[in-house]
């Protein structure tokens, strides 16, 4: 039992026992931190103190039928509440109980999570979605009302087409253009004249092309308007998600038609991810963590008995090199560890003003060796009147060590690494939605670039390019997740054979909006 409780207390969740009573024997460190206890202002005190008073009622009349309960199976999984903090504030919580049958009696353990952000994230999809259930609805009575128009003026028709914020257009039952609006010519930077009698075989990439082909064809099969979900990319080469509404009809002389609308939804694809990530990194990050700590205490031993060995074993004893190897092999895998538990472990910032081009000096003055050895020429441009920037030096020095260090192995064969830093203001709607300013710092190689299909995965714990024991795939992992604490974010472009260039981006004033994991509104 006592080495079950130690388990608990460095738990991620919180964790709370009860005994038969209802009151308050065990609670974990990351309990009191959710709801701002000491150990001892809880300790003896009944459980319903965690609770709000709304709730008293429905919890003593379950703690009554405690005793009546199974010891074998849990009690209830993944059940929704809320929590009452110290200050009297409430947030919503998860949680699980389950028996544990003791010589004393039984105990309910209770794990808790703090779901505010999952809520808040909940909450956000939600309104995407109303927000494009009315767009959708509005949209559609509006080329409803407009199907009636058509058959009195076409000039009527092509203002409203013109008008609606939707990408339109008709083709006919070969799949050749017959009409585009002015939105579909502004967002694919074609003209009307340019399309007509094209298919989509020639304005988008063949595999797009055979996608909106064959969503054609059901639409004509079926004979009835569809709700589609297509993927078809910009000039620009990003690729967005539309929602598609595409319809049959027939013209005055019985000719067969496909005609379509579509609403760009990129933005509430891109949460939808987002949510799920977050989701995974969590799971992520609580495996890691537990697996950290169970492999650092024996490294340690290991490590240690082995360096006794060798101080003891005589310089020419042919077992002295494998001792060695040993030892190395020990410290990588003890380097790993310490990455894992760097990146599930939030330490605070420590916030202080940072001059960047500083920084940059400090940080090329470490790797002056490899430089040197990789052939490697470094060009410097950051601007004499770049400000400060608030920042944890110590955290984000670690950041460019980790991208001028994959730079440099990017480069086996010597080449150029450019380090740039300048003020900007982000694009609206492509890398940030707020007017706020920042400074970007670029690192720039020459090396064999990225392919496209690693690019989404580039910042996912443990994905890696590397050969097998030459890289941990957490660098990059942990650069991201600082670079999230600071309010800003890290980006990357790459082409293959050219080279990459990795963009980190710092906000010039603390974000406030950051929440208690210091994450801010970028992340």
């Amino acid at each position: 039992m006592e080495s079950a409780l130690k388990f608990l207390e460095l738990a991620p969740d919180g964790f709370v026992i009860a005994d038969r009573e209802g009151r308050i024997a065990f609670v974990n460190m990351q309990a009191l931190k959710l709801f701002g206890y000491t150990r001892d202002e809880l300790l003896g005190q009944p459980v319903e103190v965690l609770i709000p008073e709304r709730f008293h009622a429905g919890h003593v009349a379950h703690r009554a039928d405690y005793a009546g309960l199974p010891r074998t199976r849990p009690m209830g999984v993944g059940l929704e509440l809320y929590g009452r903090r110290k200050d009297g504030t409430e947030f919503p919580v998860e949680i699980s109980l389950s028996p544990v049958e003791t010589p004393d009696g039984m105990l309910v353990t209770t794990a808790i999570r703090d779901i505010t952000d999952r809520k808040l994230a909940e909450e956000q999809i939600r309104r995407l979605n109303q927000e494009l259930e009315e767009r959708v609805i509005e949209r559609t009575a509006e080329l409803t009302r407009s199907a009636i128009a058509l058959r009195e003026s076409e000039a009527r028709f092509k203002a409203f087409m013109n008008h609606t914020a939707a990408v339109a257009w008709m083709k006919d039952e070969g799949g050749r253009y017959a009409y585009i609006n002015e939105a579909f010519e502004r967002r694919f930077q074609v003209k009307l004249d340019g399309v007509q009698d094209k298919t989509d075989f020639e304005l988008f990439p063949a595999d797009v092309a055979k996608q909106l082909h064959e969503h054609d064809l059901a639409v004509l099969a079926a004979d009835e308007a569809q709700e589609l979900q297509e993927a078809v990319p910009t000039p620009d080469g990003s690729m967005h998600h539309w929602l598609v509404f595409k319809f049959p009809f027939r013209d005055a002389s019985g000719r067969r038609f496909v005609g379509g609308m579509a609403f760009d939804v990129t933005e509430k694809v891109m949460l939808e991810q987002q949510v799920r990530q977050a989701e995974k990194l969590a799971a992520i990050g609580q495996l890691t963590a537990g697996l950290a700590h169970e492999i650092g205490t024996p490294l340690s031993v290991i490590g240690g008995r082995a360096e006794y060995m060798l101080r003891k074993m005589a310089a020419d004893d042919p077992l002295r090199t494998n001792l060695e190897r040993i030892i190395g092999q020990i410290e990588r895998i003890t380097k790993i560890v310490n990455q894992l538990l760097s990146f599930t472990r939030t330490r605070p910032l420590e916030l202080r003003p940072v001059a960047v081009p500083a920084l940059v000096r400090e940080v090329l003055a470490l790797v002056e060796h490899p430089l040197k050895e990789h052939r490697i020429v470094v060009k410097v441009d950051c601007g004499a009147a770049l400000p400060e920037v608030p920042a944890d030096p110590d955290q984000l020095q670690q950041v460019l060590l980790n991208l001028i260090m994959n730079a440099i192995q990017a480069m086996p064969g010597g080449g150029a690494l450019t380090i740039r830093a300048a003020r900007t203001v982000p694009r609206r709607q492509r890398e940030d939605p707020l007017d706020d300013r920042y400074v970007k710092i670029e690192i720039a190689d020459q090396g064999a670039g990225i392919p496209p299909e690693h690019l989404p995965k580039i910042f996912d714990p443990f994905f890696t390019t590397k050969e097998v024991g030459k890289g941990t795939g957490l660098g990059l992992a942990v650069s991201n997740s600082i670079a999230h604490k600071h309010g800003g974010w890290l980006r990357v472009q790459s082409r293959v054979g050219e080279g990459s260039v990795f963009s980190l981006y710092l906000p010039l004033q603390p974000d406030p909006a950051k929440d208690e994991t210091g994450a801010g509104r970028h992340g």
